[in-house]
């Protein structure tokens, strides 16, 4: 199954679009992607047992990491081959955003957008929402979208 389609079938609640936004930006579409605090790029891992074992031997050092394809935040001595499943790891964080929107919508810096706010939460927390990191996801959704447009009208044209 290809990436979109098992965002689709998998992100119920959430826009598809929105939430291949956030693998995109999260792991690159790397189903065992390790995000790490203070790295700039997913450490990313031929296969699920060697980024579980990779992620508990480091995790002394890196405390809280994000794994799999939508970055489902673990204590790193934690992870474990649920988490990175791909169509499990994309629904867990579909509910978790669904449910931090609804929360957003009395955030009072960020209630204009309930979208933005959920994953700026979910990529940082209520304290410190991750703003620059919400901002990209919502951009590339935007850039996807516009790439499709162009697509669809170009897709009927007649030489």
């Amino acid at each position: 199954m290809d990436l979109v389609t098992l965002v689709t079938a998998c992100a119920l609640g959430v826009e598809p679009k929105l939430m291949h936004a956030l693998v995109w930006q999260q792991s690159g579409g790397e189903p065992w992607a390790v995000s790490v605090p203070n790295e700039p790029m997913p450490r990313v891992y031929s296969s699920m047992q060697q980024a579980i074992s990779e992620t508990r031997t480091a995790s002394a050092a890196t405390g809280t990491v994000r794994v799999g394809l939508a970055g489902l935040p673990v204590a790193a001595s934690k992870a474990n081959p649920a988490m990175f499943l791909p169509c499990r790891n994309v629904a867990i964080a579909a509910q978790r955003i669904a449910k931090l929107a609804d929360r957003c919508k009395a955030h009072p810096q960020l209630k204009h957008d309930p979208t933005l706010c959920a994953m700026a939460v979910y990529h940082g927390s209520w304290e410190r929402p991750d703003v620059k990191f919400a901002e990209a996801v919502t951009a590339t959704r935007e850039r996807r979208c516009a790439e499709l447009r162009y697509a669809e009208g170009h897709q009927h044209r007649v030489p």
